[in-house]
């Protein structure tokens, strides 16, 4: 049976809690430079990340909290891009692995790869669909 597809941050974040390994959630906030205040995504944009942090999937993580967390370090980003990370053998992720797919995840965004494997929302938690040919 094929999983429900997630419908908003909430579902994400529900859906990694009930993984049978335990997970980290991976968020790198990205700012979009467009040409001449074009909306977004805008031809001819470029994607940079601003900062990245990675969290336990708990009931009380919101969407709202994350963006406002967000805000309070660096207001200028525009997207959010969400991974998870599993853990092994009943034991999370170590710090360590999960700064190293973050770096993956950044190193991503700088070069332009393919980021349609990630979940990626707006300000307003609107889901933001790439494709790797589209330019932003």
């Amino acid at each position: 049976m094929p999983a429900a597809p997630l419908e908003s941050f909430a579902d994400l974040v529900r859906s990694a809690l009930r993984q049978k390994e335990p997970h980290r959630l991976l968020f790198v906030f990205i700012r979009v430079d467009r040409p001449d205040g074009a909306p977004l995504p805008a031809d001819g944009g470029t994607l940079s990340p601003i900062m990245y942090i990675d969290l336990p999937p708990a009931e009380e993580l919101d969407f709202a909290t994350l963006t406002r967390d967000a805000d309070a370090q660096s207001p200028v980003w525009d997207w959010v891009m969400i991974g998870a990370l599993s853990g092994t053998h009943g034991t999370p992720p170590t710090p360590a692995r999960a700064e190293e797919v973050l770096q993956t995840m950044v190193r991503l965004i700088e070069a332009g790869g393919d980021l349609s494997p990630f979940v990626i929302l707006d300000r307003a938690e609107r889901p933001v669909r790439l494709s790797p040919a589209e330019p932003v």
